[in-house]
């Protein structure tokens, strides 16, 4: 063959956009009276066709193929196929394929070839993607049977024969039965290629990265985009193919899916008007789930047919497109319906929200609010623009839009979004349709939509009216309160007085002010205004520092509030630490002040509560407190825990162990206040064992350190424990583990005092405190004054002759084992002093 051909390819994006519209507008006269079972849509070099009969003609571009054709492609061409059931076959250079059956009646559709050599790539048609068809190709030694997809086959110069799989244009793998002489396998994956050698051997292996590369960089086109199409052509052959037309549509419409509607957007992307508003009236016919991915495909085009007004007949067509899009809401609706007013004029756009706003029948739609705010975030300038131009259209959707709202953070932050990027008018409009929202089913709308704002662009609540400003805080601290004093009028998504707070520390100065102010003026019996004012020191130390200076008087007045609401209990005296650790000094000083104040009658023991919790969050605090009002809220925590003590005061808190906590972790200066205050305290409780018991246990450090600092206060507070003590194993226990960890001075103090103390009722003290010591810290023995030891030994052997000759005792304990146990556990010295006490005692026992 010495016939030479141009290369004639078009110039379109996708291969199946040629195909498409090559096969609509263009074809030839028939060459034979034979069946015509396709066409030639692309070709490059030489290609013969050979009839059954054997005659030979030269095929050129837009050429018919018969039945029983035989196709040769010469050395260095190609050429594309079309077939009447879409089935499209690139043939490459010295390939020869022959069509033996192609039936496409109702009851029976097969399309049967076989290539005799070289290499092909099929997209498959209708025949195998319908379950009644069916598709085989015959290779030299292999038979393939297929179902649905697009794959290449070839024979290679040594006689094997290969296949491999990959997607069609519409997202699909099928799979396809190999036989070769009784042998069989399936192949569904693009990852693997088959082949059959010439002795019938079936071998798998990987497809490479260049094979899979030719299936989707576009060879398959074939094209170097130098082709020519005449117009003349084209307008001479539309008559001839409108059916034709039709049915190509109908079978991509039909073999489309809601995940893969690029190819079939393409196709109409790059039709007329006509043919776009004919094609997705069929879609919209038959298979309306498709609408929604072509549409937004389209806008991405910039196609003309969706965002311009060319016509009446494509405005009723837009019109069932946009009602259908709002009837079969997707997660997707809204990105498609902004994406279509970003891209369109006034009248689409308009189209678009009459939709929205007036058809959307489905009470429980927020198509409104995503639109709007996916509108907003794409195309913030052209919704500014449209304020203007279109303002009663855009008004329309913003009121839908928060009408739709429920008081979901989510929802807020999309009102958040059209706010951030909205005109100040449009801005107040949406913020003054939240407020008119915000009612008893929706009480916390305002409250979030005002903390979103502030989170996603804080400048924008300096542009709200100030009367509108005002009613969305108001309506803010009311929900609040209700959420406080209920907890049902509102769904508990959030803590709104975490909300309040958050708004407070990330507003504007004012806005900020306006709702201290709204929080303090606000009646209600809650600790309200002291979870807000711990809520903004909490958030923002620096924050909350620098509203004490500007806005000094609304934040007094919040925290006088604050802590004549706080509860008497461990959570609110934290909060009320909190506060104090992060307030200046003069605050934290009217912080405490205000305790002092209201810790009367049920609240009495909010001062040891709150001295604690400062102590433990922040004890540096305590130094920066006048010395007035620390000595006011440290007598009226000992006053607390000696009522307590005595049963005057039902507290669920040990306050005996609060105060020895406060005395341990704090400063020594306070710690010697309120040891002072406690000597000072009138009671025949044990308060002072209880308390140096208890100090020295946590920190056995302090005892030492205390007794240095001021030996005189802490000498009083152990002859007062002493004295107080009961005659009791439990107080002789809490005595000896004083001395377990005290100096030696403080020791001999204490001992000495416990050998002046036990007489009369508490004749057995001495004898209980050094078993005690003995069994806890028996070193100790080696250390007291041998004076005063021995007064406790006489002591304790005097109690048990007394008890063994029923004089004056009336205890369980046995004190004749306690002074062996004595004698057994302490030094040798100690012991033979007990032994000499015993020989020196007058009994008849």
């Amino acid at each position: 063959m010495n016939i030479s051909h141009k290369k004639i390819t078009l110039n379109y994006r996708n291969f199946f956009f040629k195909i498409f519209f090559l096969y609509i507008f263009f074809t030839n006269i028939a060459f034979s009276e034979g069946t015509k079972i396709g066409s030639i849509t692309e070709i490059n070099g030489e290609v013969i066709a050979i009839t059954e009969e054997g005659d030979e003609r030269i095929l050129d571009v837009y050429d018919e193929i018969y039945l029983k054709d035989e196709i040769l492609i010469g050395e260095s061409s190609s050429a594309t196929i079309q077939f009447d059931d879409n089935t499209t076959i690139v043939m490459k250079e010295l390939t020869s394929l022959n069509v033996s059956e192609f039936e496409k009646s109702g009851a029976k559709q097969k399309f049967q070839a076989k290539v005799g050599k070289g290499k092909i790539i099929i997209e498959t048609g209708a025949f195998a993607k319908n379950a009644i068809g069916e598709m085989l190709i015959d290779l030299s030694n292999m038979s393939l049977g297929i179902r649905g997809t697009r794959f290449n086959a070839s024979i290679k110069p040594n006689g094997n024969s290969e296949v491999a799989l990959a997607e069609d244009s519409f997202g699909s793998v099928g799979q396809i039965e190999i036989s070769s002489e009784g042998q069989s396998t399936s192949l569904t994956s693009t990852d693997q290629v088959i082949e059959v050698t010439e002795t019938r051997e079936i071998a798998q292996r990987e497809q490479s990265d260049e094979e899979k590369q030719e299936f989707k960089s576009g060879n398959l086109q074939d094209a170097n985009n130098d082709g020519v199409v005449d117009a003349n052509d084209v307008e001479a052959a539309k008559e001839i193919i409108k059916e034709e037309k039709k049915q190509k549509i109908d079978f991509i419409v039909e073999n489309s899916n809601d995940e893969n509607t690029t190819f079939l957007s393409d196709v109409i992307d790059q039709s007329d008007d006509q043919n776009i508003g004919e094609t997705i009236e069929k879609i919209i016919e038959t298979k309306d789930t498709l609408v929604e991915g072509v549409v937004g495909n389209l806008s991405d085009k910039d196609n003309e047919f969706i965002t311009t007004s060319t016509s009446e007949g494509a405005g009723l067509i837009k019109e069932k497109i946009f009602e259908t899009i709002v009837a079969k809401e997707t997660d997707k609706s809204a990105e498609v319906l902004s994406k279509v007013m970003a891209k369109s004029d006034e009248a689409t756009i308009n189209s678009v929200i009459n939709n929205i706003t007036e058809k959307n029948t489905n009470e429980e739609s927020k198509l409104s609010l995503k639109v709007m705010a996916d509108f907003s975030e794409k195309a913030p300038e052209k919704l500014q623009t449209l304020s203007e131009t279109n303002k009663d259209q855009i008004d329309k959707l913003a009121v839908s839009a928060v009408e739709k709202a429920s008081t979901s953070n989510e929802d807020a932050n999309l009102i958040a979004k059209v706010v951030s990027v909205a005109s100040d008018e449009l801005a107040n409009k949406v913020v003054e349709e939240v407020s008119k929202n915000n009612t008893s089913e929706k009480q916390d709308l305002s409250a979030k939509v005002l903390k979103a704002i502030v989170e996603t662009q804080p400048n924008k609540i300096e542009i709200l009216n100030e009367e509108i400003k005002e009613v969305v805080i108001k309506q803010t601290v009311e929900a609040v309160k209700t959420q406080q004093e209920t907890e049902t009028n509102i769904a508990l998504e959030d803590d709104l007085t975490d909300v309040v707070a958050e708004i407070i520390v990330s507003t504007d100065n004012d806005t900020a002010s306006k709702l201290i102010e709204e929080v303090s003026n606000n009646e209600t019996d809650t600790n309200l205004s002291l979870k807000e004012i711990a809520g903004i020191s909490e958030k923002d130390g620096e924050k909350f520092t620098e509203l004490s200076v500007t806005n000094k008087d609304q934040l007094e007045k919040l925290t006088i509030s604050a802590i004549q609401k706080a509860e008497n209990t461990n959570e609110d005296s934290q909060l009320i630490a909190n506060v104090v650790a992060a307030a200046s000094d003069e605050l934290a000083n009217k912080v405490v002040e205000e305790v002092s104040k209201t810790a009367v009658d049920e609240k009495q023991s909010l001062s040891v509560k709150v001295l604690k919790a400062i102590i433990d969050t922040e004890p540096e605090k305590i130094e920066i407190i006048n010395e007035e009002i620390k000595e006011d809220l440290i007598e009226q925590a000992i006053e607390a825990t000696k009522d307590q003590q005595e049963g005057n005061l039902i507290e669920e808190e040990d306050l005996t162990d609060a105060v020895s906590e406060i005395i341990v972790k704090t400063d020594t200066t306070t710690a010697a206040k309120v040891i002072e205050e406690i000597n000072d305290i009138d009671t025949e409780t044990n308060l002072s064992l209880e308390v140096i018991s208890a100090i020295s246990e946590k920190n056995s450090e302090i005892i030492d350190t205390l007794s240095e600092f001021d030996k005189e206060q802490m000498d009083e507070l152990t002859i007062d424990a002493v004295q107080k003590a009961e005659n009791t194993s439990e107080d002789s226990e809490l005595i000896a583990q004083v001395v377990a960890v005290a100096n030696d001075a403080l020791v001999n103090v204490m001992i000495e005092e416990v050998s002046k103390t036990s007489i009369d009722e508490k004749q057995t003290l001495s004898a209980k405190v050094l078993q005690a010591i003995v069994e806890n810290e028996p070193d100790k023995m080696e250390i007291i004054n041998d004076e005063v030891k021995d007064i406790m030994i006489k002591q304790t052997v005097e109690s048990a002759k007394n008890q063994k000759e029923g004089i004056g005792i009336q205890e369980e304990e046995n004190f004749t084992d306690i002074v062996s146990e004595i004698i057994v556990s302490t030094n040798t010295e100690t012991a033979s002093k007990m032994i000499e006490e015993i020989n020196e005692i007058d009994t008849e026992t």
